[in-house]
């Protein structure tokens, strides 16, 4: 009887491993980057039309991201709240 070599079988478990990890990493990278990048693009969106005095990037020494996207999640419920005419 002769066993699988150890060197095989690490080389196996390694790449299962790898591909195991790479399966589970994948979905929650690019989750991430679409999230930034949509929360990037409402900024880019919202944020000119902003008063000088509640834009919070003219005042802070570091940039707010998501700041735009909540404002206009603001407005938006804001407007649905708004009784019809």
């Amino acid at each position: 009887m002769t066993d699988k070599p150890a060197r095989g079988f690490f080389a196996t478990r390694l790449r299962n491993y790898f591909l195991t990890g790479l399966i589970i990493c994948a979905p929650l990278a690019i989750t991430a980057w679409i999230t930034w990048s949509f929360i990037l693009w409402a900024d880019s969106w919202v944020k000119p039309y902003l008063p000088f005095d509640y834009n919070p990037d003219n005042f802070l020494p570091y940039p707010v991201p998501g700041f735009g996207l909540l404002t206009a999640l603001m407005l938006i419920t804001l407007v649905g709240f708004l009784p019809p005419t």
